[in-house]
């Protein structure tokens, strides 16, 4: 039986979290809560930061204590964190007004450099797939509404064994901050 369970009760660090409300959120994208060796990580940080600063933040829950302890700091704001190859990994972002192409992964602590994206975004849905793939989907980029920003419907495919990015079939339509599922051959958006 599936059971569900919430971390609103459990305070984030400093008591502010994203928009000093003091809760878990996903900052406004996808890729807010992952699953790592049976632990919960939280992406968090954006805005000013939960320790100051305008950088993006990883968390891990210890249930037991209900406390978060801070994993790593400094992945893009409104990047997206995802879990690849059994590793943490952090994708785009806003840097400072400009669409991230970077992707990172955690090692020991600190991020590591992974090849650059072929398309900069944020507010992406990344998939893990097997040998250490990752496939990243539309996300926000820039060429379009408001102050620059455009939906995208860009697919962009790591390939874990060669190390190189691909572009993937587009999407049906543009959109950020939604989930995939992989089910059969199919991948539902």
């Amino acid at each position: 039986m599936l059971s569900f369970a919430t971390c609103a009760n459990v305070p984030v660090p400093g008591g502010r979290g994203y928009g000093g409300r003091g809760v878990v959120s996903n900052g406004g994208g996808g890729g807010g809560l992952v699953e790592l060796e049976g632990r919960v990580v939280w992406r968090g940080g954006d805005g000013y930061g939960i320790y100051g600063g305008y950088r993006g933040e990883v968390y891990m829950l210890d249930e037991v204590r209900s406390e978060w302890s801070r994993v790593a700091v400094g992945g893009e704001v409104e990047g997206t964190l995802a879990v690849c190859g059994g590793r943490l990994v952090w994708v785009g972002g806003d840097k400072g007004g400009v669409m991230s192409k970077e992707v990172k992964e955690l090692r020991g602590g600190r991020w590591s450099d992974m090849p650059d994206m072929l398309v900069g975004c944020k507010w992406s849905c990344v998939l893990s797939v097997s040998g250490g793939g990752l496939v990243v989907m539309g996300g926000v980029g820039y060429g379009g509404w408001g102050d620059g920003e455009r939906d995208l419907n860009d697919v962009q495919v790591f390939d874990g064994g060669t190390q190189t990015w691909h572009r993937g079939p587009s999407l049906p339509k543009p959109c950020y901050a939604m989930s995939a599922v992989v089910h059969g051959d199919l991948v539902f958006v």
